[in-house]
């Protein structure tokens, strides 16, 4: 129906907003280490990215596109790393978790709350 698809389009919209806020952060970022390195542009910009950092990937790279057009980065490549969620099982040691199933442990179903990777979002 119509309400669903405008629906999805305002959370769709939300989306692209929130990525385009982290890019434009991290555009800032960027320059402040031109300056710092007496830099005049920059090749790349690496982020390393969790998987439960609630960051989309597919709208960061699309909001990094266009926010970087007319900027000392505008033919910068981004890189992402992707980093898998990991948890401390007391059982079982470090595990990475099947997201799907929550935070538990893959092997005995513990809840396993004391998260060791997937929630970075940083330069890299």
């Amino acid at each position: 129906s119509s309400t669903v698809g405008a629906t999805l389009l305002s959370v769709l919209e939300m989306v692209v907003m929130h990525e385009t806020d982290l890019v434009m952060e991290i555009v800032n970022l960027a320059r402040e280490q031109m300056l710092l390195h007496d830099a005049t542009r920059v090749v790349q910009v690496g982020l390393k990215i969790g998987e439960l950092s609630c960051v989309a990937p597919e709208a960061l790279t699309f909001a990094f596109s266009e926010v970087i057009k007319g900027t000392e980065l505008e033919h910068a490549t981004l890189t992402i790393h992707y980093i898998s969620a990991t948890a401390r099982c007391p059982q079982h040691g470090i595990m990475r978790l099947e997201l799907a199933k929550g935070l538990v442990c893959p092997v005995c179903q513990t809840l396993i709350p004391d998260i060791v990777t997937g929630e970075e979002l940083e330069l890299d």
